[in-house]
């Protein structure tokens, strides 16, 4: 999950990295921040082929195209765990080990046989209670089938990409948020 905080507004938008990342290189004059927690930005467009460029381990995307029901299933089973599996600080001791996202085909889904998120409490560190309630009804009343959609559009996201305007699909992670706050780039 990221978010774009809107001026003048001072709205902010909310959805999966790929999608914020997406529209703050499409609308730069309407974002003064990115943040990102998930997923990096990836500059030629978010694809597969662009994926397989940049990632190894890209068997999630794969599992998604053809298990796209069952995803959104396992993710609506228990959609508190599934927002507190999802929003976790990172395991130092994981450094070097096969991401667990790159297993999810051979564990049979996110969450193996028992489809549906485990009842683990939310990570205090990463979000409030109330940013977990929030997210909670809002997935509860969505459901992950228009987030799980992302997955599954590779032709149209790469021509999204190409349309940025000034070449921001070029511009890296750092370069873009540098331009959306208007500092200069480190």
């Amino acid at each position: 999950m990221s978010w774009a905080a809107n001026q003048p507004s001072g709205r902010v938008t909310t959805g999966g990295a790929l999608v914020v990342w997406s529209l703050a290189a499409h609308h730069n004059e309407q974002c003064r921040a990115v943040a990102n927690i998930a997923v990096p930005h990836l500059a030629q467009g978010f694809g597969i082929l662009s994926f397989l460029r940049q990632v190894r381990a890209v068997r999630l995307l794969h599992y998604y195209s053809g298990a796209f029901d069952e995803v959104t299933a396992d993710f609506e089973a228990n959609v508190a765990g599934s927002v507190s599996v999802f929003f976790r600080r990172g395991i130092p001791e994981s450094i070097g080990q096969v991401a667990r996202t790159a297993l999810i085909s051979a564990n049979g889904g996110w969450f193996g046989t028992a489809h549906r998120a485990p009842d683990v409490s939310r990570d205090e560190a990463v979000l409030s209670e109330e940013d977990f309630a929030a997210l909670v009804q809002a997935l509860t009343t969505t459901g992950f089938r228009g987030a799980n959609s992302w997955y599954l559009n590779d032709e149209t996201n790469l021509a999204y990409a190409a349309t940025a305007p000034d070449g921001r699909q070029a511009a890296d992670a750092g370069a873009l948020s540098s331009a959306s706050t208007g500092a200069e780039p480190s």
